[in-house]
C-alpha cells in the first residue's frame, strides 16, 4: 500500500459504485477497531491507502488510536474539518463510535463532492457545518440514497447518527441496491 494513494483512476472521477467499495472496506475496518474497543479518532482522506495490486482500500495511521474499555474517550483529538461536533465543539465531556462515524460521512462526503468540505467551495473546512441546525447538502455527485446515509451519518447530534458500524455497513447496502435497480 502507498502511502496516501487513495486516488485510483475511478475515485478521481468519483463514481459512486467505486466509492461505494471503498466505503465498504473502509466500513469493515472501522467496525473490527470498535469491535476490538478502540475508537480510530482521524479518519480522513489521507489515512486510506490503496493497493492496486489488490484492488483494495485500507485504513491507517492509527497514530491517533484509543482504547477505549466502556466505548468512550475523553481526550480531544481530530483533524479539522472532519472531527465531529461533540469533539470539535466539547459538547460533552466524552465521545464514542459515532464520532469515528462522522468523520468517516465527511470523507465520503469530500469524495463525492468534487473534494470541497459542506459549506466550502474547496478542501478546507468551514463552521457553517458544526451549526446545531445545519443540515448536510446532498454531495454533487452522488445519488439520494447516498445523500440520505451521509445526512445521517453527519449529524450535528450524535444521538441521531447511525450508532454503529454495522448500521451504516446496511445502509451501504441499501445503496447499492438502489443503484442496481434503479440501473
Amino acid at each position: 500500500y502507498a502511502a496516501g494513494t487513495l486516488y485510483p483512476e475511478a475515485l478521481q472521477r468519483y463514481e459512486q459504485k467505486e466509492i461505494l467499495k471503498c466505503a465498504y472496506e473502509i466500513g469493515q475496518a472501522l467496525k473490527d477497531t470498535h469491535a476490538a474497543h478502540m475508537l480510530h479518532r482521524d479518519v480522513k482522506l489521507e489515512n486510506i491507502f490503496y493497493s492496486p495490486e489488490k484492488k483494495q482500500y485500507k485504513l491507517g495511521d492509527f497514530g491517533l488510536a484509543k482504547y477505549v474499555e466502556d466505548g468512550r474517550a475523553e481526550t480531544v483529538a481530530y483533524t479539522d474539518g472532519y472531527g465531529a461536533p461533540e469533539i470539535s465543539r466539547r459538547l460533552y465531556d466524552n465521545y464514542g463510535a459515532t464520532a469515528d462515524i462522522y468523520s468517516f460521512g465527511i470523507t465520503l462526503y469530500l469524495l463525492l463532492n468534487d473534494l470541497c468540505f459542506p459549506g466550502s467551495s474547496g478542501y478546507y473546512s468551514s463552521e457553517v457545518q458544526y451549526q446545531p441546525d445545519y443540515i448536510l447538502p446532498a454531495p454533487r455527485n452522488a445519488s439520494e440514497p447516498m445523500a440520505a446515509v451521509l445526512r445521517k451519518m453527519c449529524s450535528y447530534r450524535s444521538t441521531e447518527r447511525y450508532q454503529s458500524m454495522a448500521e451504516v455497513l446496511a445502509a451501504f447496502q441499501w445503496v447499492k441496491d438502489m443503484s442496481e435497480t434503479a440501473a
